[in-house]
């Protein structure tokens, strides 16, 4: 009969505190939603202030560049840190976390202080390699903590990863191919397409978090 106690207390304790951690998951996956959205409307700001800044030459669209590249640099961090937060419940989000936050300077290396230059390119390959390295961490981290929460959603994440793990190494292999002189115009319009491709796979992105917040704050 205590034997039953114990173990009745014990899977009571359990349940308690898989609730407690989808709490916790539901908060910081909320921020991770903020963060991606945020992202978006920051990445368009600075995309208009670019062609502005280039084709109209106005200082000021160049100051408001400069601002919302700082901004989207922050926000970068600001994820990647909310990551590295998720470890006491899978340690695959510290690894996420590191590497979204080196593949963010490595990106703005490439981006904006080395652009068109072969130093870009390589900060550029470099920030790509980092993206898989996160990615393949920070999903294969988010299927683990939802299974026995949401098991479809975690295969939902895992079919993401497949896709997304696709274009990365696509977009590596048009990067490479700009070292080669005769087909680097073909590389360059295989990353535009690649570019289209991953808008899509944001919005992909944007609804899974959802999904998985609202799972965990669901959760009983």
């Amino acid at each position: 009969m205590d034997l039953y106690n114990s173990d009745s207390e014990y899977e009571v304790q359990k349940q308690k505190n898989k609730q407690k951690d989808c709490k916790d998951a539901a908060l910081k996956y909320t921020l991770l939603c903020i963060s991606t959205i945020l992202g978006i409307g920051i990445a368009l700001c600075t995309g208009f202030s670019s062609i502005t800044s280039r084709v109209l030459w106005y200082g000021s669209f160049r100051y408001g560049l400069y601002f919302f590249m700082a901004i989207a640099f922050i926000n970068f961090l600001f994820f990647g840190l909310v990551l590295c937060t998720l470890r006491k419940q899978e340690e695959g989000f510290l690894k996420a976390g590191i590497s979204y936050i080196l593949y963010s300077i490595l990106y703005y290396l490439g981006r904006y202080s080395f652009e068109d230059t072969w130093y870009g390119s390589i900060f550029m390959i470099g920030g790509v390699i980092l993206g898989l390295i996160y990615i393949y961490n920070f999903i294969a981290s988010t299927g683990d903590i939802l299974y026995g929460v949401d098991n479809y959603l975690a295969m939902c994440w895992d079919t993401y990863r497949k896709w997304i793990t696709v274009i990365l190494f696509a977009t590596l292999g048009c990067l490479l191919l700009f070292f080669v002189p005769v087909i680097n115009l073909i590389a360059a319009v295989g990353v535009m397409i690649l570019g289209l491709a991953a808008i899509g796979i944001q919005i992909w992105e944007i609804v899974l978090l959802f999904k998985t917040t609202a799972a965990f704050k669901n959760y009983r």
